[in-house]
């Protein structure tokens, strides 16, 4: 797993309980290009 897998991984994973807990939807963002997307991404 790359750095940037891996902070896409942490960005998505409340909203995988949270989706759950509210009967929704995930909203899965795209895996960023790069590291400052994937910054941003964590924001």
């Amino acid at each position: 797993m790359t750095v940037r897998e891996l902070v896409h991984h942490l960005a998505w994973t409340p909203d995988f309980f949270f989706a759950a807990m509210d009967g929704r939807d995930m909203i899965v963002p795209p895996v960023p290009e790069t590291i400052t997307e994937a910054s941003e991404l964590l924001k």
